[in-house]
């Protein structure tokens, strides 16, 4: 934009010194034949430059050298003879050879005359003036480009800086929280086994087991952040059924669930259930897209999480297909998503914007406006979309739906 109005600024005042110039040289050209006219009693001496040429009762005078092809006499005719022309005044422009001439023809104290100048010189000046400023607005737009990527340069490096820093502090927070989860879940696993060994409680185990399926998973979230901290790093796309992951991670959000009084409940619409050779039943088929597994699975979680933490009795989570696109619902009963209109209510994904506290809001924990804003990234980044409304059922309570292309 800085280098627009640079280069705008150049071009404006090139022509506005174009236009001073040719009023000028007009001006002084017109002040020119008015002299000359003023002196036409003796066409022989007329100024140096200018020519004369008189038509009276005693023939034609003309000045001696005057250019070939003038006087102009269809000109001097139509005056004598009283034509339509203006207050009797015919000015044109000729040229003899190389030169320029300007002419005037009208009547004066009883004769016709005609006044010849010379204009070759202003005209060469006028044109070494406009290659002067075409070259000038040349430059000026080569300083603008230069002025712009200087600017441009300046007002990013803040940005840089900050996403660099965003970056680093991503990178070392999931580094150092590598190896205390490392630990937890060699703990973990080390009271899995104990436990097992000896024959204990079927219900405490099968907690321990999802204890380490759990650590793991945060593991890889973790993994998953580290990848997307390093802009050059890739990352591994598989196909995944939609609707197992979220039935996995909605299992392991039910104990979350239940401590706040919440029932998460799983809806997932397949289509089609196919029996494989070894007599297992393919489930999720219809619903299977091509994604990063770890960052899909953040993306859910933190949708069933949120409404965990703002419904009043329960979520209602949504898996199926409509048409080429995979569709996750998660639906909460809690106190929705203030906003006029739904331009209003997308703002919800801006970072540290915070939804309105419901029924739950006594007994959830602090939220700082993130978790929305990097379920957009996420769904953005796997080429989908995520937009949040009211209920479609007309209970109070938010619905978020992701949208991703189907495999």
């Amino acid at each position: 934009m800085t280098g627009v109005l640079v280069l705008a600024s150049v071009a404006l005042t090139a022509l506005a010194v174009a236009w001073a110039f040719s009023r000028a040289t007009d001006s002084e050209t017109n002040d020119l034949l008015t002299q000359s006219v003023a002196r036409s009693s003796d066409p022989a001496l007329a100024a140096p430059g200018t020519y004369l040429v008189t038509l009276g009762p005693d023939g034609l005078a003309v000045t001696p050298g005057i250019p070939a092809g003038l006087p102009d006499r269809d000109a001097l005719d139509r005056v004598a003879a009283g034509g339509p022309t203006e207050q009797g005044v015919i000015d044109v422009d000729t040229t003899s050879g190389a030169r320029y001439y300007v002419v005037r023809t009208m009547r004066r104290e009883g004769l016709v005359v005609q006044a010849v100048v010379d204009h070759t010189q202003t005209e060469e000046a006028q044109e070494r003036l406009r290659a002067a400023l075409v070259l000038a607005v040349g430059i000026g737009a080569v300083l603008a480009a230069a002025v712009a990527s200087v600017v441009a340069r300046r007002a990013a490096r803040p940005l840089v800086a900050v996403i660099a820093a965003q970056r680093r502090f991503v990178a070392d927070a999931s580094h150092e929280l590598r190896t205390p989860l490392t630990l937890l879940s060699t703990r973990a696993q080390l009271l899995a086994r104990r436990h097992a060994r000896g024959g204990e409680d079927v219900a405490v185990r099968d907690d321990l087991e999802a204890l380490v399926r759990d650590v793991s998973v945060l593991s890889s979230i973790l993994d998953d952040l580290l990848l997307a901290a390093d802009p050059e790093a890739d990352r591994v796309w598989e196909t995944i059924r939609v609707g197992d992951l979220a039935r996995e991670v909605s299992e392991s959000a039910q104990a979350h669930a239940a401590s706040q009084g919440v029932d998460v409940v799983v809806t997932v619409r397949d289509a089609v259930d196919r029996e494989g050779a070894d007599g297992s039943i393919s489930r999720g088929s219809d619903t299977r897209v091509v994604a990063v597994p770890v960052a899909l699975r953040r993306a859910i979680t933190a949708l069933i999480d949120g409404g965990i933490d703002h419904a009043s009795t329960r979520v209602d989570v949504q898996v199926r297909r409509e048409g080429a696109r995979v569709v996750v619902l998660v639906a909460d009963d809690g106190p929705g998503v203030p906003g006029a209109d739904d331009e209003e209510r997308q703002l919800v994904f801006a970072r540290f914007h915070h939804r309105p506290g419901g029924a739950g809001a006594a007994r959830s924990r602090t939220h700082h406006g993130i978790g929305l804003a990097l379920v957009a990234e996420v769904v953005e980044t796997l080429g989908g979309t995520v937009r949040v409304a009211p209920r479609a059922d007309g209970q109070a309570g938010a619905a978020f739906t992701i949208s991703l292309p189907a495999a």
